[in-house]
């Protein structure tokens, strides 16, 4: 295990669990026996998804192993009709990888009700351990997988892409050489250290409107909003105006909404802090089987700095540096630090802290770059057309809501996962049409974000 699966794996809790869901939605109904012999084909390219954890999370990073799940449970499958609840026979919220692999999955479909007023859907849910994978790894699992179902039918597909076994043992290495690893040493605890020097405001809650009774935060709880092409395409051409990126924007919108939101709420003392998802990935990744490629970086804005009208400005020169950089690989050199010690990284993950007010994953157009992809933009296989997908990252203690973005078949979709132990699905709605609604008025000329 390499230091950042070992951090997802730490902190993992039973109260929040580290699993991710992404969920698929097609027309059409699979062939069983073709998607299951697909299914076997793809897991055996994709390794990770047939191991389990040896070791617990108070050990050492070295120590903690993935080893072949030969008398562990398989992936979970479960086959069932559209309408049925997700169910699993042990714990549907919490993967615990020292008893199974870290991959479940549910198919739901209406092949045993088709009419002219129901007509053939299927929706697949993945549900995977962080430690195990991330978002754009499970893309690459799932465009394999259609490959080899279109391959099991004897459609002609694009063969999948080359995978190289050896780089499996070679990931979290970043690609940098030794001079390269000490030049960053200094800088890298610098900032692990400004993140705990400035405390972060957890988004704050409306009174009469907390969350569920129970303690154990529910992974299905979620909203969507899908907005239009015209939309994202106002986005871009924003973005181009103001020299930025679609995820500058998209960070500048997002600190308003908090910001706003925190502020009527009497919540406005402590930064809103943005945790932001960065792919890892290099030209090198390209040949890897699916897996954990992902870090975190945490962007810091007072309420007065959202207020100041060089917001976008600075946003840019925070991200430019980042990515100048590679300021995403400052918390797994941390965590490998901290990987020496027994309990180190465990302890380090229960401080009783707030490590961020939300999270942001913009997974972009990924998947519209797949050679399954057809003129109308969507992914198709035979009689299989994927209409849309969309992920579901984790939510931590004190981290009640985690945005999810991407881009496909034109059409801009936003998740919002949301912790209902502390959260409505009324207060995460509102949210969630805050947020929507900033980017729905971004426009390309004077004003436009306002």
């Amino acid at each position: 295990m390499v230091s950042f699966e070992h951090y997802m794996l730490a902190d993992d809790r039973p109260t929040h669990s580290m699993a991710v869901q992404m969920r698929f939605w097609f027309s059409g109904v699979f062939d069983r026996k073709a998607f299951l012999s697909a299914l076997t084909a793809t897991l055996d390219r994709h390794p990770i998804f047939q191991m389990h954890a040896l070791g617990n999370a108070s050990h050492r990073t070295s120590s903690i192993k993935w080893v072949k799940s030969e008398n562990k449970k398989a992936p979970f499958i479960c086959w069932k009709a559209l309408g049925h609840s997700i169910s699993h026979p042990e714990n549907p919220f919490h993967i615990d990888l020292s008893q199974e692999v870290g991959l479940r999955l549910w198919i739901r479909d209406n092949a045993d009700q088709l009419s002219a007023e129901h007509p053939p859907t299927t929706e697949i849910l993945t549900q995977f351990h962080h430690s195990v994978c991330d978002g754009i790894g499970m893309l690459q699992f799932m465009e394999d997988l259609m490959i080899h179902y279109g391959l099991a039918l004897g459609i002609s597909v694009p063969p999948p892409r080359p995978i190289d076994d050896e780089l499996f043992a070679k990931r979290g290495d970043f690609w940098l050489s030794k001079p390269q690893w000490q030049r960053r040493t200094f800088k890298d605890f610098k900032r692990a250290f400004n993140f705990f020097k400035a405390l972060a405001q957890p988004l704050a809650i409306p009174k009469n409107q907390q969350g569920q009774t129970t303690s154990v935060a529910d992974l299905f709880a979620s909203e969507r909003r899908e907005l239009s092409e015209t939309t994202l395409k106002n986005i871009r051409a924003v973005s181009r105006e103001a020299q930025a990126t679609v995820n500058d924007l998209l960070l500048y919108e997002l600190f308003k909404t908090l910001s706003s939101w925190n502020y009527r709420l009497g919540k406005y003392l402590l930064k809103i802090r943005i945790a932001l998802a960065v792919s890892l990935r290099t030209e090198d990744d390209n040949r890897q089987s699916s897996m954990n490629i992902v870090s975190m970086v945490f962007l810091d804005k007072s309420h007065h700095q959202v207020r100041r009208d060089d917001l976008l400005k600075s946003i840019v020169d925070e991200t430019v540096d980042v990515k100048t950089n590679r300021m995403g690989i400052t918390l797994p050199r941390v965590m490998r630090f901290f990987g020496r010690i027994p309990y180190a990284i465990l302890i380090f993950m229960r401080f009783p802290l707030c490590s961020a007010t939300a999270v942001l994953t913009n997974l972009g157009s990924t998947l519209s770059r797949s050679r399954l992809i057809g003129n109308d933009g969507k992914l198709r296989i035979g009689n299989i057309v994927l209409e849309r997908y969309e992920l579901l990252p984790p939510v931590r203690p004190k981290t009640s809501a985690s945005f999810a973005i991407n881009y496909y078949a034109g059409k801009l979709n936003v998740t919002l996962r949301y912790d209902s132990t502390r959260l409505t699905q009324h207060s995460a709605n509102h949210l969630l049409d805050e947020f929507s609604k900033r980017l729905e008025k971004v426009a390309p000329q004077a004003g436009g974000r306002n």
